[in-house]
């Protein structure tokens, strides 16, 4: 199964750090939220995000068999 992490709406609260990156590459100790959530999943995520940050992230909304 895919897992996609999509960014809050209110993420404009989070700046200057949300400028940059997603707030799923933030780290809350050593490890990120994505991979917190990959952890508890065992499942890669893919990340949705705003027009100007998602080409940093790979979104492959394929169907999967």
């Amino acid at each position: 199964m895919k897992f996609i992490l999509v960014d809050i709406p209110d993420r404009i609260h989070f700046f200057p750090f949300s400028h940059t990156r997603s707030i799923v590459e933030f780290k809350v100790g050593i490890f990120s939220i994505k991979k917190r959530w990959e952890l508890l999943l065992e499942s890669q995520t893919d990340v949705y995000t705003t027009n100007e940050l998602q080409e940093l992230y790979t979104l492959d909304l394929a169907k999967e068999e």
